[in-house]
């Protein structure tokens, strides 16, 4: 063909890339090389992960320590502040208001809980009104200050640690704080076997505490002029709502002593009853029904007392509708002469 152009036999066109790339392209892909450095730098890397690991174990193992030793703190602080308020509850019905009591009654409880009080921790409790505002330290040996209705405990103590050298510090403060108080309850509406005694409106307003049977208090103190202490429970003329008549059985004195003893049915009372007052000397009936009350249910009075000691008659303080209490363990009269011990009701 003309204007072709012929290849001499032999003769190859050159297709391939020059030698310098081809050298180039061979030495970094070529099968077999190695990349320098490599083995150093992954055992580099795995040390750093690995410290990273530990510390980051030791974190959540000393984390999960310290809020395992803070929820004991403050079951703990929980409880003493409960068992404190309960002591503080007693203290006011009985009108005794002794302090070490009611530190006692929060220490006891800490105790049990297992919390060492006295050696690593301590407890903190202070009175608060019903405001939460604080009155004074618990313990302190003062009587328990009278707008006491709360007590705030705070429960303390050092916690070893693991990470000093990050921290700084070899422990770290632990600290739980507990508040208990009194809320005022709902009067009832009636009030079933109730006591029959009675005192004036203005003492039990005041919580004050006096000897029901000088019936010269009322008057000089109160302004109630010819008060007698003593209730007719079954008197016809009684009304009210709530009112039930007691058990009559057919003489006075017979009647107010069934009525203090617990074992037979003094009626019920209500908000608003309209009762008779029994005018005569029952004082040592009333008395004698108290004793077999206390002697029959192993109560006490406020300061531990059984109702057995001497005397002529006991007093009675007023501060709420008469609730005896319990003790832990009942204990036997130790007078010679029941009929003579000393009666002491808790209101």
């Amino acid at each position: 063909m003309s204007g072709a152009r012929r290849i001499a036999p032999g003769k190859a066109r050159d297709c391939q890339p020059r030698g310098s790339h081809l050298q180039y392209l061979s030495g970094r892909f070529a099968p077999g090389a190695q990349a320098r450095g490599e083995p150093g730098q992954v055992l580099i890397i795995g040390a750093v992960s690995l410290t990273a690991l530990l510390v980051l174990t030791a974190v959540v193992i000393n984390l999960g320590s310290y809020f395992v030793e803070r929820r004991a703190l403050q079951n703990a602080a929980d409880a003493a502040a409960l068992a404190a308020v309960g002591r503080l509850a007693e203290e006011h019905v009985s009108r005794s208001f002794r302090d070490s009591v009611v530190y006692q009654a929060a220490m006891t409880l800490a105790l049990q809980n297992q919390i060492d009080v006295g050696g690593t921790r301590q407890l903190q409790a202070i009175y608060t009104d019903s405001d939460g505002a604080a009155l004074g330290a618990v313990g302190m040996g003062s009587p328990v200050p009278e707008p006491a209705r709360g007590v705030r405990i705070t429960l303390s103590g050092p916690f070893a640690t693991i990470l000093s050298p990050l921290l700084g510090t070899a422990s770290v403060q632990a600290q739980a704080e507990a508040r208990a108080r009194l809320l005022r309850a709902p009067f009832p509406a009636s009030w079933a076997n109730p006591v029959p005694l009675a005192v004036p409106l203005a003492a039990f307003d005041a919580a004050a505490s006096f000897d029901l049977y000088d019936t010269s208090i009322a008057a000089s103190s109160y302004g109630v002029a010819g008060y007698e202490p003593f209730l007719h429970l079954a008197f016809p003329g009684n009304a009210g709502a709530g009112y039930t008549p007691a058990d009559d059985f057919s003489e006075m004195h017979t009647n107010l002593q069934f009525w203090s003893d617990g074992a037979h049915q003094s009626g019920a009372l209500g908000l608003g009853s309209q009762v008779a007052i029994a005018k005569g000397p029952y004082g040592p009936d009333v008395r004698a029904g108290l004793l077999d009350n206390v002697r029959r249910q192993g109560l006490v009075d406020g300061n531990g007392a059984s109702g057995c000691g001497g005397g002529k008659h006991g007093r009675a303080h007023v501060t709420r509708p008469g609730v005896w209490r319990k003790p832990r363990a009942r204990r036997p009269c130790p007078c010679a002469r029941p009929q003579h011990c000393d009666c002491r009701p808790t209101h």
